[in-house]
């Protein structure tokens, strides 16, 4: 039913093509898991298991699975076709934009900007947030899973390293899970106790961390030092790198990369309301370590 069009991403866990459904006349992105690898019990159980929990979500903030299946021993599933850049994409030319330059998100720097970073991230919240209602963990939030649409609507992609929450992951025990630079501390120290949703919003603070100051929160000379530091060390306030960072932005940003859980925002939606309430110019709830 579909004819690959062309590659548009590859990963560790598979290809993504633009494809045409002949049978809905529609454009698609079609994630294939190439025949190498899905002779590989447990990848090819990962991937099947992506496609079931991304399905699971029906949200405008996120990506849309449209179905699934295997043909010639090779397994597949169609989302939505998304438009746009992700945010990795983005973030590359804001670092090489002057200060006056006006960027997707406004002028560099300018309260407009921060503004409209602030009013897209809440709304990744909110994604994450019908994900977590749905009881699935991404753990994988950072820039190059996040893509804004021709709508200037952030949106999240690839659940290949989700977790139903209170499931036990097909990883290995003791199996690096994530990206190290957006890693919280409870997945950087790989203990045996699971990480919940609250997982989530570190990333997603650290995410915006990195778009407000240039880096992440954290950059070792190699993953074994990130992790370290993640687990160790406090991150430099925003407004140090970059003093035009608003006062509650940062603290916004901050409660969400405590170390301890129970110290950052108890769930996604309550970051996207603190998010909203410095944008509309209320009191926000986070106060300053």
């Amino acid at each position: 039913d579909y004819t690959l069009r062309r590659e548009i991403g590859r990963g560790g866990m598979g290809v993504v093509y633009e494809a045409w459904q002949g049978s809905l006349d529609r454009r698609v992105a079609l994630k294939v898991l190439p025949a190498g690898v899905a002779v590989d019990d447990r990848a090819f159980h990962r991937f099947m298991k992506e496609a079931k929990t991304a399905a699971k979500l029906n949200h405008p903030n996120v990506v849309g699975v449209y179905g699934m299946g295997v043909e010639q021993n090779t397994p597949y599933f169609a989302m939505e076709m998304v438009e746009g850049e992700t945010l990795a994409q983005v973030l590359a030319k804001i670092k090489e934009a002057e200060p006056e330059t006006v960027t997707v998100f406004g002028k560099k720097d300018s309260l407009v900007f921060f503004g409209k970073l602030a009013d897209a991230f809440a709304e990744v919240a909110d994604g994450l947030q019908h994900a977590h209602s749905k009881r699935v963990i991404h753990r994988d939030i950072k820039p190059s899973n996040l893509i804004l649409d021709r709508e200037s609507r952030l949106r999240i992609l690839d659940f290949g390293l989700a977790r139903l929450e209170g499931q036990e992951s097909l990883s290995v025990s003791g199996d690096l899970v994530g990206t190290p630079l957006y890693m919280s501390p409870e997945q950087a120290r790989r203990s045996k106790i699971p990480v919940d949703h609250r997982t989530d919003v570190y990333s997603l603070g650290a995410t915006l961390y990195e778009m407000l100051v240039g880096c992440p929160p954290f950059r070792g000379k190699d993953h074994a030092d990130t992790l370290s530091q993640i687990i160790e060390r406090e991150p430099s306030p925003p407004s140090r790198i970059n003093p035009r960072v608003p006062r509650d932005l940062e603290t916004i940003v901050r409660k969400c990369l405590r170390k301890e859980p129970g110290d950052r925002y108890g769930t996604a939606e309550a970051m996207g309301q603190d998010l909203r309430r410095l944008v509309r110019g209320d009191r926000i709830e986070a106060r300053p370590q």
